[in-house]
Formats: C-alpha cells, sequence, structure tokens
C-alpha cells in the first residue's frame, strides 16, 4: 500500500506535466534539453518492445545544467519515462503479453570526465530511484554499447555487488576495435532481438532517418564528435586542424534540393575542402573535388547543389601536413529548397537560386 500512496502522490502533485505526456505535448524545456542530450525514442524490437536510444559520447550534461535548474532536468527525464510507459501500456493492452522498454546505451566517445560529471549523475540516479517506485516493469533490457575500456574495468570490479536483479537487466555489447557493425553482429542479445532495419547505423544497423536529420534527436548518424560547443548552423568558427588530420563538418538535408553555402578562410599556408552526401541508400554522391584552399586567396565562398537528401559532410583536410596544423575559419549552411506556390503560374517567375 506504502508504493501505491507514493504514486498517487507523485502522480497528483504532477498532473500538468503527465497530462502532457498523455495528449503529446512537449515540455517547454524540451528543445533545451535535446541540444544537449542525444537521446530519443526509435522504433522497436522484434517483439513489439519500445526503444530508447541514448548517445552518450555526443551528449553535454554539464552544458546542459549550466543553464538548466537539476529539477527541470529531472522533470525532463520523467517526462520521457511517462511516454515509455504510455508506449508499453498501450502494447501491453493490445498483445495481451507485459511490454517492457529496452534501453540501448552508445558510449561511443564518451571520455572519464563525461561519466564522472557529478551533478548530472546524481539527477540520474534520482530520477532511476523514482522509476523503480512509479513504475517498476518498466525497463526489460539496458544494453551497453561500445563502452571504453575504463569502464569495462569499473564494471568488472563492480558487478560482484551487484544485484541479480539489476545484472539480468543488464547486457554489454563491447564491440571490436570502435567498429560499430560489430557491436550488433556480435552481440547475442542485439541479434536475437533486433532488426538491422530498424536499428540506427552508429549501432550497426541499416536505418539512417535521412528525412529526421539522424535516428535520434535529429543529429546525423555518422556524426562522431560531442556537440558541446558547437556553433549554430551558419554561425562563424574558427578551428585548427591538426598536422596529418582532418576535421569534418556534418549537416542534415532532409529533402532534396538544398543547397550548400560554404564561406572559409585560412590563417596561414593552405588546406584541402572537399564536400559529399550520404543518401539513405546507396554510396556517397560528391559534392566538391578536393581543393586547395590557400592563404593569399583571402576569404573564399561558394554555394553547392545537394541533389538528394542525406548527411553532408564537409572535409578540412589537413592529413598531406606532417608537421604543421592550419587555423580555419568558416561558415557552413545548408539552405532548404524554396517551395512554389500552388499559384497556377510558370515556373520562371519563380527562379531557383542560381547555381555555382
Amino acid at each position: 500500500m506504502e508504493a501505491v500512496r507514493f504514486c498517487v502522490e507523485y502522480r497528483a502533485k504532477n498532473v500538468d506535466m503527465l497530462h502532457k505526456a498523455a495528449t503529446g505535448e512537449r515540455l517547454e524545456t524540451h528543445e533545451q534539453v535535446q541540444r544537449c542530450l542525444i537521446v530519443d525514442f526509435h522504433g522497436s524490437t522484434k517483439w513489439g518492445e519500445p526503444l530508447y536510444i541514448v548517445r552518450a559520447g555526443l551528449s553535454s550534461p554539464g552544458q546542459l545544467l549550466s543553464s538548466m535548474p537539476q529539477p527541470k532536468l529531472l522533470e525532463w527525464l520523467m517526462f520521457m519515462k511517462e511516454l515509455a510507459f504510455l508506449k508499453c501500456d498501450a502494447l501491453t493492452r493490445e498483445k495481451r503479453l507485459l511490454v517492457k522498454q529496452v534501453a540501448l546505451v552508445d558510449l561511443s566517445w564518451v571520455t572519464l570526465a563525461m561519466a564522472t560529471e557529478t551533478q548530472f549523475q546524481q539527477t540520474l540516479g534520482e530520477s532511476s530511484k523514482l522509476s523503480e517506485r512509479i513504475y517498476p516493469q518498466l525497463l526489460g533490457k539496458q544494453v551497453i554499447f561500445n563502452p571504453p575500456r575504463f569502464m569495462m574495468a569499473l564494471f568488472s570490479v563492480i558487478k560482484g555487488v551487484m544485484s541479480p536483479k539489476v545484472l539480468a537487466r543488464l547486457g554489454v555489447c563491447p564491440g571490436h576495435g570502435g567498429d560499430a557493425k560489430a557491436a550488433i553482429s556480435g552481440c547475442p542479445f542485439a541479434g536475437k532481438r533486433f532488426d538491422p532495419h530498424a536499428v540506427p547505423t552508429f549501432l550497426g544497423g541499416e536505418c539512417r532517418c535521412v528525412h529526421l536529420g539522424g535516428c535520434i534527436a535529429c543529429v546525423p548518424n555518422s556524426c562522431t564528435s560531442p556537440l558541446a560547443g558547437r556553433p549554430a548552423e551558419g554561425a562563424e568558427r574558427t578551428v585548427t586542424v591538426h598536422a596529418g588530420s582532418s576535421y569534418d563538418i556534418q549537416l542534415p538535408a532532409k529533402v532534396p534540393g538544398c543547397r550548400l553555402l560554404w564561406q572559409l578562410a585560412v590563417a596561414d599556408k593552405g588546406v584541402e575542402l572537399s564536400a559529399e552526401v550520404q543518401p539513405e541508400v546507396g554510396p556517397p554522391v560528391t559534392l566538391m573535388e578536393a581543393r586547395k584552399i590557400r592563404k593569399e586567396e583571402g576569404q573564399v565562398s561558394g554555394a553547392l547543389a545537394v541533389p538528394c537528401a542525406g548527411t553532408v559532410r564537409v572535409r578540412l583536410d589537413n592529413s598531406y601536413s606532417r608537421f604543421t596544423g592550419k587555423t580555419v575559419t568558416y561558415t557552413v549552411t545548408l539552405v532548404q529548397p524554396m517551395a512554389l506556390p500552388d499559384d497556377g503560374k510558370d515556373a520562371e517567375e519563380h527562379p531557383a537560386a542560381p547555381s555555382e
């Protein structure tokens, strides 16, 4: 009875948040959170269990909590658990079988500093404790993908003191040498319960969600660097491309016919610039062959037609330089195609922007 009273009191205190979940509304903090936490629902397993996917290595919880009070983040986390409960409850009633959520946590590119961000871990812990009391049958399985070595070492120490109940819900798919495809193909749990067509490419599946900009939180699946500190699209940024390396800028082209506008200046010597788009299916399409941009040219700009939907990658390549890093100031913007008004007028009256 104590658990029932606690749950009733909690739902009475949070009636507005729960009403929004039930009616399909979002919390006012949703966009702010998803700029820093790359998490979302994405499809289901072969058995119909809803999937909740976390790209921890691309998330910036510290940056989020610097601008958002901890109670607001806790409210958002519980809002997402209520959404998961509603999904599972509807499926349970439909199938007449108990359906639980499966959480996939991708730890690729997670650092020790990220894993030990105290305030965020405390908030996660509080949401987990609340969830155990309010949604005791919500989580069916949590699968960790691509954990870094320091986390595997830590897990080997603490699993001896973890309860059998917790261990039964936990799975680990370590992958092989950072190869994302090995993560799902080498995981017995994933192989039995996941349809590769419904699993994002960064976990070794085949789904790209090009029309959304990416499978999770509109972030391109091929993105490999944390989003903290990234400027808004179209904002000017200065970066150093280290010797023997390259720097990629990735943007989602959600529909065919976008235009890529770029502007670039090199502080010293030169760097090679190229661009391509990776469509949902098939090989990458070259938008611009590698072109050397030198300091003497000053600020160089251009526009490129993007013929298909996909992930646009602009590469600043300094791999040919053995000793010298290059400082580059750039802006890149994807312009959506202009929809012609359905007024019966000829297309010539609404000309498209000229190509480069």
